[in-house]
């Protein structure tokens, strides 16, 4: 298959134009094993997160999967935090959030985080809605893998790579991911850290898309679908586009 790079300079913007006070939230703590979302007992409240609740799922010293295979039913958290930054995270370990199913909806305040070693996987049949109500969503050093199902972000953002010195990805292996926020930047925050977006056989839907930093590195790969309806490109430097045969837009 052939691939064609293109390394630019500056920055990247790709805009679509027929895409159309804080809160303050209880912290609900996953407590650290295997097992399912809607079971009381894995929460530190003794209750499944509500609609003024924050989901908190931290790594300390081992790896465990977290499964939502039911509808929640409460309607909404307020954010989700995966691994959050500042945690005491050991090497080799990972903790997994799987959504097997729909229903999965986020709409409040502060912004959702997916931190270092954790790893979000919409699956099919899953469904993951961020409300415009959140302010963004960041896969700051974690891995969002859309596996068939479907990931919409409704928030005013959604960043990948920020903060962190380890590289956040997201890969669309099937499925489809589309973001209506007012901007989706890989790697925007001056750390050195790589941002990815990786369509590798999936539909991707955005309304704009800037690849810019000055010290980090932005990837985008296509071997999908691309749903641009209008783009502009300004050239900067040390960016890769990588596609097979031609650039998306």
């Amino acid at each position: 298959m052939m691939r064609n790079t293109w390394r630019l300079n500056g920055y990247i913007a790709v805009i679509c134009v027929c895409c159309g006070g804080l809160s303050r939230a209880t912290s609900d703590l996953w407590l650290p094993a295997s097992g399912e979302w809607n079971n009381v007992a894995n929460w530190s409240l003794t209750a499944v997160p509500g609609a003024l609740d924050a989901a908190i799922i931290t790594n300390v010293s081992a790896s465990y999967t977290v499964t939502y295979s039911n509808v929640m039913a409460v309607g909404s958290i307020t954010n989700l935090m995966l691994s959050p930054l500042g945690n005491v995270i050991s090497p080799g370990t990972n903790i997994t959030l799987n959504v097997n199913t729909n229903g999965f909806v986020v709409n409040g305040s502060p912004v959702s985080v997916m931190g270092y070693r954790s790893v979000l996987n919409v699956n099919t049949g899953g469904v993951i809605v961020v409300g415009s109500a959140s302010p963004g969503f960041t896969v700051d050093s974690g891995t969002l893998n859309i596996n068939g199902g479907v990931f919409t972000n409704n928030s005013a953002y959604l960043y990948v790579a920020v903060n962190d010195v380890y590289a956040g990805r997201i890969n669309v292996n099937g499925g489809t991911l589309v973001d209506n926020s007012a901007v989706m930047a890989l790697s925007s925050g001056g750390s050195g850290a790589p941002g990815y977006l990786n369509n590798f056989g999936g539909i991707v839907v955005l309304k704009k898309l800037i690849i810019s930093n000055y010290q980090g590195a932005g990837v985008v790969t296509n071997a999908g679908a691309f749903w641009f309806c209008r783009a502009r490109a300004a050239l900067a430097s040390n960016w890769d586009i990588q596609e097979p045969g031609r650039a998306p837009w």
